[in-house]
Formats: C-alpha cells, sequence, structure tokens
C-alpha cells in the first residue's frame, strides 16, 4: 500500500518499487497542504497501485484539467526524444548526437516506435543483436557494439527518470584485443614519396606526426606562445589541452591554418574539413598499397614516444590521456619490435646513452685522480 509524506506543506504518494535490483520510491505529488485530502486523494492512488508499478504513466484527476483518471504508456518513440534532447545539454558532439540518433533509429526500426517503453525486455536486445550481425546487415562487432553501449545508456536515462522501471541486461560482443596499428619508419617514407602527396598534405600529416593530435584538435587549437590551447568543447575528454610546439611545428601550423582559411572562403564549413584530410590519407596510403588511417598516426606517435623515453606516464601526458590504463597498450609491444621498425630512433637512443655513460666514467675518473697537495 502507499503511504503519504510531507515536504514542506505539501503532501505526496509515495509508492514503493522493486526494479528487480532494489527497493526505491516513486512520489505522486497530491498538489494539497490539507491532510484530509491528501488521504482522500491517497486512497485513489492505492486503488491504482499495481498500474503504477507496472510502469503506467498515470495522469490523476487532481493532476489534469479533466478532472478525471487518464492512463496513457510511453513510447519508446516519445522516450528517445526526450533522452535525444537531454543528450544535447550535454554539450555532446554533433556527430555523437547524430551517431545516437542513429542507434536509436535502428533499434526502433526492428522493434517499432509504438512499443511502450515498459514492455522492452532483454529478449528485445537480443533479437536486435543478431538483426545487426546476420545478414543483409552484417554489421562489424565493432560498430554493433557502439550501439549496444548506447541502448546502455538510454535504458540507465529511463530507469533514472522513471519512464521504465527495470534495466534490461544488455551484453556486448566479446572482441579479441589487438594492439594499437602504427605505422613503421620505412610505411612512412614509403607514404612521404607518394606522388599524390601534395605540400598541404605532406605538412599536415607530419605535423599529426609531431604532436599526436587527433584529426580536428589543430584546427580549433590557437597558439599561445610555443604552446597549442586546444578548448575542452574541442577535445574527447572535455578537458582543455596543453601541446608545446617547436619553431618548425608553429610554422606547420600556421600553413596549416592558412590553407584552412581558403577551404572556409570558398563557402566550406570548418566541421566537414577533417573528414576532407581522413580521406586523403586513405588515398594517399593506398597509392603505395599500405593499410592504414589517419589515427594511426597517433598511435604511431606514441609508440615512438614509448620507444624513446620508456616513460608510459610520460607518454599518457603527451597525449593528455584522463588515465594511464588507457595509454598502458602503447607499453605491450615488444621493445626489440619497435627498434626494428624504428631504427633511425633507435640508434639515436643507443648513442645517447653511449654518451651519456661515457660521460659518467669520465666523471668517476676525474673524481678518482688524486688532488694536488698545495
Amino acid at each position: 500500500m502507499a503511504s503519504i509524506r510531507q515536504r514542506g506543506n505539501n503532501w505526496y504518494a509515495r509508492v514503493s518499487l522493486w526494479d528487480g535490483h532494489r527497493q526505491r520510491e516513486k512520489e505522486i505529488p497530491l498538489h494539497t497542504t490539507s491532510k484530509t485530502t491528501a488521504l482522500i486523494r491517497l486512497s485513489e492512488v492505492n486503488r491504482n497501485e499495481e498500474d503504477v508499478k507496472n510502469g503506467i504513466n498515470i495522469s490523476f484527476a487532481w493532476q489534469n484539467t479533466d478532472g478525471i483518471v487518464k492512463y496513457k504508456q510511453l513510447s519508446i518513440s516519445d522516450v528517445s526524444q526526450q533522452f535525444l534532447a537531454s543528450r544535447k545539454t550535454l554539450g555532446l558532439a554533433e556527430s555523437t548526437i547524430k551517431r545516437n540518433i542513429h542507434s536509436l533509429n535502428l533499434f526502433m526500426s526492428l522493434i517499432g516506435k509504438s512499443i511502450p517503453i515498459e514492455s522492452i525486455t532483454t529478449k528485445h536486445i537480443d533479437v536486435f543483436k543478431n538483426y545487426c550481425i546476420c545478414p543483409p546487415l552484417s554489421h562489424l562487432p565493432q560498430g554493433i557494439n557502439i550501439d549496444l553501449r548506447l541502448l546502455k545508456t538510454f535504458f540507465r536515462w529511463c530507469v533514472r527518470n522513471e519512464s521504465k522501471l527495470a534495466m534490461p541486461y544488455i551484453e556486448m560482443i566479446k572482441i579479441p584485443q589487438s594492439l594499437p596499428s602504427y605505422i613503421t619508419e620505412f610505411e612512412w617514407s614509403k607514404l612521404m614519396k607518394s606522388n599524390m602527396l601534395n605540400e598541404i598534405d605532406k605538412t599536415t600529416f607530419q605535423f599529426a606526426l609531431g604532436t599526436g593530435c587527433r584529426l580536428s584538435e589543430p584546427y580549433y587549437g590557437k597558439i599561445d606562445g610555443h604552446w597549442m590551447i586546444i578548448p575542452a568543447e574541442h577535445t574527447k575528454s572535455k578537458i582543455e589541452k596543453e601541446i608545446f610546439l617547436s619553431d618548425e611545428l608553429i610554422g606547420m601550423y600556421y600553413k596549416m591554418h592558412n590553407y584552412l582559411q581558403k577551404w572556409l572562403d570558398r563557402g566550406f564549413k570548418l566541421e566537414n574539413y577533417p573528414g576532407r584530410i581522413s580521406k586523403r590519407f586513405l588515398k594517399v596510403c593506398r597509392s603505395v598499397n599500405i593499410k592504414h588511417r589517419f589515427h594511426d598516426i597517433r598511435h604511431t606517435f606514441a609508440v615512438r614516444r614509448y620507444l624513446v623515453t620508456r616513460d608510459i606516464y610520460q607518454v599518457k601526458k603527451e597525449l593528455c590521456h584522463t588515465s594511464v590504463t588507457t595509454t598502458e597498450k602503447y607499453a605491450k609491444f615488444s621493445l626489440r619490435r619497435l627498434a626494428h621498425d624504428f631504427p633511425s630512433l633507435a640508434r639515436n637512443r643507443q648513442n645517447k646513452l653511449k654518451t651519456a655513460i661515457m660521460d659518467t666514467d669520465y666523471m668517476d675518473i676525474g673524481n678518482a685522480l688524486p688532488t694536488t697537495q698545495q
């Protein structure tokens, strides 16, 4: 049975719910400051208690202008619109919102837009997963997991906002973990010699290798001395980034932005420019018969820095990761393999170590010489 609770001067009906994991409460405003009226309205809530527990959206007589009890089961279409509106207030990138819409639309194309949100169960999720795996869709596991992660976020939001009583169980597709793909020194040399490579392509690719930036970050960054400052709203972690640039990299930065301005002057949009760069990189790679994507340049920066520094925390800082756990994948490569794939870096490091050892030995010998007595 429901009970009443007073908050300030107003009374609320309190209905206990079990969501399959824990006991929680749903409060229904009684819209009165009178306890007598509250008890009368509580009896109406108790007559509809089972429907409330089953997730049916009820508008009681004192909550609407018609003065009667109204029942409405929220459809997944209704709730998804509310969910997407809440996502937009979080400051997410437009591309992320579009991907959210795609995932929800794909799910609703299978189960229907009018199905009550409370009726969706784990079975619907499993059917959707098989629908994506099998022909004619035959989506890749990585893409399916993106859709499933969005559904997890969506249904958690539904439970928090009391649009749904229980969270369906959503199991991700297990994917064998592979190490990041990087571009070897030999492959990079081939890339830089491609006949398809123009001057701005070369500058853009070299800047990415020298900084480890993500594809779009340099175009939103501003120069402050020798630092490139990327605003929080244009970073993946939503934290402002500071990247140190050498004089050579600063020159590359301005060359890239001058070319970008010409692109904008032609009436194109800034948000479409990174996609153009990504396509150019794929074309240049195909011209020299190597298979890589633009983000592999960031992986290459990371493994090169780890080979030189042997300090995963330093690499974490340079990549601007929020957790070293994300960076640790670069420490899983064999150093012997990295030395083979980046021979010039390995030689430079070896020469520096030899120089340091010789300098140390010279200082030790100097310290061991007898001092001249005055």
